[in-house]
């Protein structure tokens, strides 16, 4: 006996299907890794392409920026030079007005004598960080002897005379002054009798073209100035003013016109 097998109808036909589906499935496989890799790339081109024109527009931004840092430095130099050249001229007005206010230093030192050695004084000016100093320099001219710290051959009282001096001379050296006034807050302290003498004979002269104005504590100096200062014309007035107290409304002050100097009496001889 012998037996015959034969296949189920159609699974030839099936097995081609399935290897026909496996073949297709496969270059599907091919063809999404193929347009996955298109895709990478063309994300990278479009990556590529927007860092690049971000790079583009900072590199637009830093030429941009480095121009405006250059014009910026010719600028700063174009100013700095102006700033220097006025300093320049500013210290050469400042020289030449010194020079010409000088003499007028020297003849009010030199009336109220303040030291029997340094009688010879001038201004010196220096410019410290752009800003200008201005301070004044004794000469013992005999001894050939010069100091530009006076503060180290004058007493306190040498000081404040001296001070006073340069400022009377800055005073009086200007010829636009709006107001003509003289106004001196206490100058008076720590001066020596020699000293206060001289200073006070010094603003007697001044009165003369300024309204001295002088503000004292000492009762004894306000008397002395008050008689050194008296008016010796019909033009002139001058007057004590005393600050006696002081209330919420106000300070309470009491004012005394000082008498005119009276004429001396002339003895003539008759025949």
């Amino acid at each position: 006996m012998s037996w015959a097998t034969h296949g189920e109808p159609g699974s030839a036909e099936k097995g081609a299907d399935l290897r026909v589906s496996v073949d297709l499935a496969r270059q599907l496989i091919g063809e999404g890794e193929h347009l996955s890799v298109l895709l990478a790339r063309s994300a990278e081109i479009a990556q590529r392409e927007d860092l690049e024109r971000q790079a583009e527009a900072l590199s637009n931004e830093v030429t941009g920026r480095e121009q405006d840092l250059t014009a910026r430095l010719e600028t700063g130099e174009v100013a700095s030079g102006i700033l220097d050249r006025l300093r320049e001229v500013n210290a050469e007005i400042v020289a030449a007005q010194l020079e010409r206010v000088a003499p007028l230093l020297q003849r009010i030192y030199a009336q109220v004598d303040p030291h029997p050695s340094f009688r010879a004084v001038s201004f010196l000016t220096r410019t410290v960080r752009g800003r200008g100093r201005l301070w004044t320099s004794l000469d013992d001219i005999g001894a050939h002897v010069s100091v530009d710290e006076p503060s180290a051959v004058l007493s306190s009282s040498q000081l404040n005379v001296l001070a006073v001096s340069t400022f009377l001379a800055l005073n009086l050296g200007i010829e636009t002054l709006p107001l003509q006034v003289v106004a001196l807050d206490d100058p008076l302290q720590s001066l020596d009798t020699v000293n206060l003498l001289g200073l006070a004979d010094l603003l007697r002269r001044v009165k003369s073209t300024r309204q001295v104005i002088v503000s004292s504590h000492d009762e004894r100096l306000a008397t002395l100035l008050a008689r050194k200062l008296r008016p010796v014309s019909e033009t002139e007035s001058a007057h004590l003013i005393r600050l006696t107290g002081w209330t919420r409304e106000g300070p309470s002050v009491s004012q005394e016109a000082i008498r005119p100097d009276v004429p001396p009496l002339r003895l003539v001889a008759s025949a």
